[in-house]
């Protein structure tokens, strides 16, 4: 790993477990620090130092992570109390360079190293490509249109939304075409009551975001630090969609009502299939709790579609 630091001239390199939009729980083909330490679980991210490999988990991971890690990869088992980021800057030596992919880490977290290093006078590098695992998957699956009507979103400046749901939430659309996803893949510009413009490829939003001048409204917590840097003139706002979610239509309010049916009615014979069947193990218990969701839906796509908001 010592020359990969030195072809990057930096001492320390941040990898990430999120993919390109960042999503924590993308295929494990997307997640970088999978293809470092060889660890499955969803969340946790790894530091490539000159002595060392670092793999952080939480207290769910600690036995799952000793089992999987890579011969050589240290496991910091966090505790109740202990942040990641902070133990990784707890670590970083002092006038040293730390690189982090910029198109994997939010513009908030980002801002927090700074603000966690700044006392050792560190040098933050952000890399445009990850180096470890520059694989990104075409999320191209096939967009439906979901059971409601999307409400309409009129923000007083020009805003740029990454937040996969609310984009999913304000466009009406679906993916279900992998693990049931409630949510298209893409970053949405919504300019006063212009039609929103929909990007399902990262390039083209990056390519958008250079060349677009004026101010720009975006919420440091689902922005990448990439895609902020491209911005002239950005405005750090946290998210109007949510309060937009937040009052509901009497479309959506039946939505839920069918949504909470079919869920009472699946959860009562799973209850009954567990009290009348011994040995059962999580998986078959996952397998019929499947089977029974379909039965009592008529649209198996139109639950999710319901539930997963």
């Amino acid at each position: 790993m010592n020359e990969l630091l030195e072809a990057l001239h930096t001492d320390y390199l941040l990898v990430n477990s999120t993919n390109e939009y960042l999503v924590e729980y993308s295929s494990l083909s997307e997640n970088a620090r999978h293809t470092l330490t060889g660890f499955t679980g969803s969340t946790g991210d790894a530091l490539i130092s000159k002595d060392n490999i670092y793999l952080f988990v939480d207290g769910r991971y600690h036995t799952q992570a000793e089992i999987e890690a890579k011969k050589g990869v240290c496991v910091i088992k966090l505790q109740l109390g202990q942040t990641q980021d902070e133990e990784i800057s707890k670590i970083i030596k002092p006038y040293k360079t730390f690189s982090i992919v910029g198109k994997k880490v939010s513009q908030l977290r980002f801002e927090n190293f700074k603000a966690l290093l700044k006392e050792k006078n560190i040098k933050i590098q952000l890399l445009s490509d990850d180096p470890i695992n520059n694989y990104t998957e075409k999320h191209d699956g096939n967009m439906t249109k979901a059971s409601y009507t999307p409400k309409k979103f009129v923000p007083d400046k020009p805003t740029f939304i990454t937040n996969l749901e609310e984009v999913s939430y304000l466009t009406g659309m679906r993916d279900f075409s992998k693990d049931n996803s409630s949510k298209i893949w893409g970053k949405l510009f919504v300019n006063g009551k212009n039609p929103p413009l929909l990007f399902t490829s990262n390039k083209t939003a990056t390519d958008f975001l250079k060349n677009y001048e004026g101010e720009l409204v975006v919420d440091k917590a689902s922005i990448s630090a990439f895609d902020y840097a491209q911005i002239s003139t950005p405005i750090h706002k946290k998210s109007d969609v949510n309060i937009l979610k937040a009052i509901k239509t009497d479309e959506e309010i039946e939505s839920y009502k069918k949504a909470f049916d079919c869920t009472d009615k699946t959860l009562c014979a799973i209850r009954d299939y567990i009290e009348k069947n011994d040995g059962l193990s999580e998986f078959s218990i996952s397998e019929q709790l499947r089977k029974e969701l379909k039965q009592y839906s008529m649209n198996y796509n139109a639950l999710y579609r319901f539930i997963l908001r």
